[in-house]
């Protein structure tokens, strides 16, 4: 049996069609995403050599599933059902999907199990339709709790009803202006603001309106249900043991879902004193924002431990206590040292 599943796999991994994400994605009506307008101090980052950039690439943005190999799934045949506590139920073509208006939104993406400074976390411009439009077509039945959503493979998740219906929640179709690749979930994966990954199941195959609290399949296995975003930053540059002999750019991203960054702190001293940093402006309040420090080392040689710390939208500073990813998201302040 287990070598015809490694025969199975092995198929599946070599006779495959073409990725769907290298197409160019073309909808009938689509709401664009709009940059926000720069200030003067913006200009800086430009010149941030190692700072990612705002907007991951495809082939960059980070990839988490359960599945060993992505699931193959025809558009033709494919189906995408939505059913359970709703008046009248359907199953949407791929085609009838694509019909729906749909928006254009910057967010970033990151996985519940990304450690402190991990790499674990990207940002797209990604396409989608918001579904409560698909929920309101089926028309919700009185008692709903929950949505319920179940992809090829096995893997599901749900949200709460009031995040199911909130206009923010889409079902996405594109990423970077493509269709959406295979390894992020084509033909349609869910993308909601304020979690973490697995929260967004991806190769969705039906949508089921619940009249109960459902258990997803990580919290089968204990993680949390409600894998609320924590606030954190990252160094991204510049690396770890770097000498700095004058002055030195410090940068990196921070993001706290959908709550935003307001600031941003560097300690050079390994946090008895903390001084704010520089933001860029995020693309959207669902992404991760730019922040860099310059920092001219003090006479003498010696190490610096530097340290970085960020604020939410509320100003609730981001908690110092470390914890590792399991069960609800890792916590802790990202730290690099440099010889001086």
């Amino acid at each position: 049996m287990g070598l015809l599943v490694g025969a199975g796999n092995v198929g599946r991994l070599f006779f495959r069609g073409t990725d769907p994400g290298q197409d160019v994605l073309r909808l009938r009506t689509v709401t664009a995403a709009r940059r926000p307008t720069l200030t003067s101090g913006d200009a800086a980052f430009s010149q941030v050599a190692g700072l990612s950039p705002e907007v991951t690439s495809i082939s960059q943005h980070y990839v988490v599933d359960e599945e060993i190999i992505d699931p193959d799934i025809d558009p033709s045949t494919w189906r995408l059902a939505v059913g359970g506590l709703v008046r009248t139920p359907v199953a949407l073509t791929y085609d009838q999907l694509k019909a729906f208006s749909a928006v254009e939104r910057f967010q970033t993406l990151e996985c519940i199990s990304n450690r402190i400074g991990g790499t674990l976390i990207s940002t797209a411009r990604w396409t989608g339709v918001p579904l409560p439009s698909i929920l309101e077509r089926a028309g919700l039945a009185p008692g709903a709790v929950e949505v319920v959503f179940r992809a090829a493979g096995g893997y599901s998740d749900s949200l709460s009803i009031d995040q199911a219906m909130d206009g923010s929640t889409l079902i996405a179709i594109g990423m970077n202006g493509h269709v959406l690749p295979r390894a992020h979930g084509f033909p349609a994966r869910l993308l909601s603001v304020g979690t973490y990954g697995m929260k967004n199941p991806k190769w969705l195959q039906s949508i089921e309106v619940v009249d109960r609290p459902y258990r997803g399949f990580w919290e089968q296995r204990g993680w949390t249900k409600s894998a609320i975003v924590k606030t954190g930053s990252r160094i991204d540059t510049p690396p770890s043991g770097s000498a700095v002999a004058a002055t030195a750019t410090i940068a990196g991203v921070a993001f706290a879902g959908d709550r935003g960054i307001s600031k941003v702190e560097v300690s050079t001293d390994g946090g008895h004193t903390w001084t704010r940093a520089q933001l860029k402006t995020a693309l959207s309040p669902y992404t991760w924002r730019s922040w860099l420090f310059r920092w001219t080392p003090t006479r003498g040689r010696g190490q610096a431990d530097v340290l970085v710390r960020a604020f939410d939208g509320r100003g609730i500073q981001q908690t110092p206590r470390l914890a590792a990813p399991y069960p609800s998201g890792a916590t802790g302040y990202d730290g690099i040292v440099l010889e001086r």
